[in-house]
């Protein structure tokens, strides 16, 4: 995993646009356990995911609905854990690649399998950290 990491920052300081976005629910904080129950605590990719927000400009962006008890619900984990964020996005419910594009994002971190799909179809030159929502952690190869 430390050379993926590596090999991704060498990337990411070559890029014009050094902007990477994570996602929330399972991929920062658990937010389901393997029997799809609610599941509390930080997944062990939060530590890769802080280092990579203090040297990239670095956003979350949930398909959770905007509204204040999501809003504070990760406005207190970001303050809790000293994530280095630059906004929180909510989709609503719909797929993440377009606010992808809009932030130019050179790298997002997510869970999802759906959304992996999406970004690789819509947004390809945007690459994927795949998380395991099972464990939280980076996906290796």
């Amino acid at each position: 995993m430390k050379l993926l990491m590596e090999n991704f920052r060498r990337y990411l300081k070559e890029s014009v646009e050094q902007i990477i976005t994570f996602d929330f629910d399972d991929t920062l904080k658990f937010a389901h356990d393997e029997e799809f129950q609610p599941a509390e605590g930080a997944t062990p990719f939060l530590r890769e995911a802080k280092n990579l927000a203090n040297q990239f400009s670095a956003y979350i962006i949930s398909t959770r609905l905007e509204n204040e008890e999501n809003r504070k619900e990760i406005g207190n984990f970001i303050s809790e854990t000293g994530l280095k964020v630059k906004d929180v996005f909510f989709t609503n419910g719909d797929y993440k690649w377009k606010k992808l594009i809009d932030l130019h994002s050179t790298m997002h971190f997510d869970d999802d399998e759906d959304e992996w799909k999406t970004i690789e179809e819509n947004a390809p030159s945007i690459k994927i950290g795949k998380i395991n929502w099972k464990t939280g952690e980076l996906i290796r190869g």
